[in-house]
């Protein structure tokens, strides 16, 4: 789609891509990345990373991406509309991680780990 070549190789061009993050409640709101935005944004970007994962927090432990919560997800942000057409320029984020949470203490040992490393090494 765009015509910007790498210039360590005049033969490869770039694509653009733009990162979306999930809706953080069932229904839209006028933050959240919607339909709209999507079909508004399909002709100038190659494709969409749309991040399913961080369902679960500090305060709400549980799962990190739920298949279900995925799939409602996605369909919030496809609608109803003419923006299912643009489903094929959707890369789905899938995360390879998980966090494990100290509820007592309401953090995550993520970010413990990470206090420690700097405490550490900085």
């Amino acid at each position: 789609m765009h015509s910007v070549s790498s210039s360590r190789n005049g033969k490869q061009y770039l694509q653009l891509v733009y990162v979306i993050g999930p809706p953080y409640s069932e229904k839209l709101q006028p933050h959240d990345f919607g339909p709209e935005d999507l079909q508004s944004l399909s002709d100038d970007v190659d494709g969409f990373s749309f991040m399913t994962y961080d369902f679960s927090s500090p305060h709400n432990p549980g799962p990190n991406a739920p298949l279900k919560w995925i799939r409602f997800t996605l369909q919030i942000l496809l609608g109803n509309s003419g923006a299912r057409a643009l489903a094929n320029k959707i890369f789905l984020g899938i995360n390879f991680f998980g966090n494990d949470f100290v509820i007592s203490e309401g953090t995550s040992l993520y970010f413990s780990f990470i206090y420690l490393l700097h405490f550490f090494f900085l």
